[in-house]
């Protein structure tokens, strides 16, 4: 990490780590705002967040408050940097900013009613690795495997459908129609979650996302 972003470090920990209180909170990002309001030092840190690498050079709480800033100044982060924040971040809405921050000027050309689209023609690169990674499962050859755990898949979802622009709604499709050893949980878990949703709201979400049919209706009598 480098020279200005290394200082300003501090300032966004204590400004954004609910840990330290409100009052510190309140504090340190009026400091901080004042240190911005120097166009120079804001272009330095600029430039210096557009070359980090590093996904350990904040913490989870300077990570979310650097993402937002650069989202809403417009500035591009790293795509090897976003693509490894969002498969080392657990949380659905930590996972979903990045997802936003790396998708916010790509665009999504589908017709109505079209197929979902198969994983190994999904034409975003981005997006196309972070899907391909949540759905690998390997095991050793000759041993046993074991149960397929499907809980990345899942936030990854969930983190695609918060954002809900037309490329991330895509992925989502693609994610819930891909055949891989998790595919029946992962369908199990989406319709498990529409059952939360008022019928109206449902339908809408199942003819953007077009998923397989719920597992459900294939056990009914008749």
């Amino acid at each position: 990490m480098t020279g200005i972003l290394f200082l300003a470090s501090e300032f966004i920990e204590r400004m954004s780590n609910p840990a330290y209180g409100v009052l510190v909170n309140e504090d340190y990002a009026i400091r901080l705002a004042r240190v911005l309001m120097s166009g120079e030092i804001e272009s330095m840190l600029t430039r210096e967040a557009e070359e980090l690498t590093d996904i350990d050079a904040l913490t989870p709480h300077g990570w979310i408050w650097l993402v937002g800033w650069a989202r809403a100044r417009g500035i591009v982060l790293n795509d090897m940097l976003l693509l490894g924040l969002a498969e080392k971040w657990s949380t659905v809405s930590m996972q979903a900013s990045v997802i936003d921050l790396a998708t916010r000027w790509k665009k999504w050309q589908r017709e109505p009613g079209g197929e979902p689209t198969p994983l190994e023609r999904f034409e975003d690169p981005w997006l196309f690795t972070l899907l391909q990674h949540c759905t690998k499962h390997e095991h050793e050859p000759g041993v046993e495997p074991g149960p397929v755990h499907t809980g990345r898949a899942e936030k990854l979802l969930m983190a695609l459908l918060q954002v809900g622009n037309d490329i991330t709604l895509e992925a989502a499709s693609t994610l819930l129609n891909h055949s891989w050893a998790g595919s029946s949980k992962l369908v199990q878990f989406f319709w498990l979650w529409c059952d939360g949703l008022d019928e109206e709201t449902r339908e809408i979400w199942v003819s953007r996302i077009r998923p397989p049919e719920d597992p459900r209706k294939r056990d009914l009598p008749g």
